[in-house]
């Protein structure tokens, strides 16, 4: 009788620990894969607001009407490609692992069509504005 609650003591045990463990990283890959998360909408962020940036610039140029303006974003941010895109109007900047960020570029003073389709992979990427037919692009070279 001693061997027998000797075994099922042992088995109790390695199943409480084999829980623990297992609970702990859980807990430890929940937390590394929120902070990857987090990083990554940043970095999207970062990229979105680069552009906006350039649009701004361009925009508050009184005498500019059409702007080519060559552009070196990351291939990667992050170790993730990313892709930059509109949609309904708006910037997307998204990883093709992790995350996407839509993004209003605020602060023009006319409403611009924008369009883009392009993976940051790409070489020679240009940030085409024109105040004529009111359009933002993306576009590569």
């Amino acid at each position: 009788m001693k061997s027998q609650a000797l075994v099922l003591q042992f088995l109790l045990f390695f199943v409480i620990g084999l829980s623990v463990f297992s609970l702990v990283t859980g807990v430890f890959d929940f937390y590394a894969n929120n902070f990857r998360k987090t990083n990554q909408e940043n970095a999207m962020r970062i990229v979105c607001n680069y552009l906006a940036v350039e649009a701004i610039n361009f925009e508050s140029c009184s005498i500019c009407q059409v702007a080519n303006l060559s552009i070196t974003l990351p291939e990667k941010m992050l170790g993730n490609a990313y892709k930059l895109s509109s949609v309904n109007n708006e910037l997307v900047c998204e990883s093709l692992r992790i995350v996407s960020v839509n993004d209003k570029i605020n602060n023009l003073n006319k409403i611009y069509t924008i369009s883009s389709n392009i993976y940051s992979v790409a070489k020679n990427k240009i940030f085409s504005i024109d105040k004529i037919q009111n359009y933002l692009r993306v576009v590569v070279a």
